[in-house]
């Protein structure tokens, strides 16, 4: 008996293909409607998200899976989001971060890029100016997860 023409079948030893990753954003806030709301705004775009209620939070939790870029708000209780960047700096990250904050007036865009911050929103701010700014701080990500432009594979000697 002759198989369907459309149906094909795969080598026993064909790893199945992986989901691709979705880039995982830290949220480190202190109010919890605030990681909650980004948290699925971020799903909503396409990102994971994990949420921290302070900086010091995030230093003690974040040795698993490393964030690919921190969304940080400079008013937090305890070690400043300012702080928490300058430490991180400090032990040569190269997250890239977002610092988020409701009292504009105290902090400048002079200062995000200071600390090597890619924006410096003020809330509210609307989903396209986080989907721009996430878009800015993970070029370099998309860039090196994307498949190269030749279709075939790269072999080093």
């Amino acid at each position: 008996m002759n198989a369907p023409v459309n149906s094909a079948k795969k080598p026993a030893n064909t790893p199945a293909p992986k989901p691709a990753q979705k880039p995982l954003i830290g949220i480190v806030d202190n109010d919890p409607y605030i990681r909650k709301a980004l948290g699925l705004l971020l799903d909503a775009q396409g990102y994971a998200a994990r949420g921290f209620a302070s900086a010091e939070e995030y230093l003690q939790q974040a040795d698993g899976r490393a964030v690919d870029c921190l969304l940080l708000d400079i008013n937090l209780d305890g070690m400043s989001g300012i702080a928490l960047q300058r430490d991180l700096l400090a032990r040569g990250s190269v997250i890239p971060a977002i610092l988020i904050t409701g009292r504009p007036e105290k902090f400048t865009a002079v200062t995000a890029g200071e600390l090597n911050c890619v924006a410096l929103l003020h809330k509210p701010f609307c989903s396209n100016v986080l989907r721009t700014a996430l878009g800015a701080a993970l070029a370099p990500l998309m860039q090196s997860m994307a498949p190269n432009n030749f279709g075939g594979t790269v072999e080093i000697e």
